[in-house]
């Protein structure tokens, strides 16, 4: 028998693999029952790692190539997500993309979600400019300028939104008073 540190290694290896043979191993190592898009299921993809990871790691190397490759995973309920194939006219929500106002409950794993922020200092469309021209975003994402309560709504992985925050952080300062100085000669 192997010990619990010797099951919980698992190798990536799906060379030009059905996605639904994929979403099989995915289902086992997770728990999850997985709810799939038309789309997806005469999707063929190649997903390979070297070496063995941990289940968790596993599990995360999975999802975040799976949305490299196009296709999201998106909470559905108690014990299941959904599989979407990600379209570049709108994220892969489907109208169930989790909401945060809070950036320190944001998931830890990379999940496609929305995020609502206000701004103090600068304008929405501003810092649209700004992030659009800093932090690069996939063909999913989407930021969206609130004018009226000047605030932003950010559809995007977990990990592109914490880049826009940062990037915030250091935008959506107080503008610096001018000084004005005369010196007599």
């Amino acid at each position: 028998p192997l010990s619990d540190a010797e099951e919980d290694m698992l190798v990536i290896q799906y060379p030009n693999t059905p996605l639904p043979q994929i979403l099989l191993d995915y289902e086992e190592w997770t728990g999850l029952k997985v709810i799939r898009d038309p789309a997806v299921e005469q999707a063929t993809v190649t997903i390979e790692t070297t070496g063995e990871m941990k289940r968790e790691q596993a599990i995360l190397y999975l999802e975040a190539s799976l949305l490299l490759n196009g296709y999201a995973f998106v909470p559905a309920g108690p014990g299941m997500v959904k599989i979407l194939l990600a379209d570049t006219k709108k994220p892969p929500s489907e109208g169930t993309s989790p909401l945060y106002t809070d950036a320190s409950k944001l998931p830890a794993a990379e999940q496609v979600v929305t995020f609502i922020t206000t701004l103090k200092h600068i304008s929405a469309e501003d810092a649209v400019t700004a992030i659009d021209q800093i932090v690069p975003r996939h063909s999913y994402g989407m930021v969206h300028a609130g004018e009226n309560l000047n605030s932003l709504v950010i559809v995007e992985n977990t990990i592109t939104i914490r880049s826009i925050l940062e990037v915030l952080e250091k935008l959506d300062q107080p503008a610096q008073p001018e000084i004005e100085k005369s010196f007599q000669l």
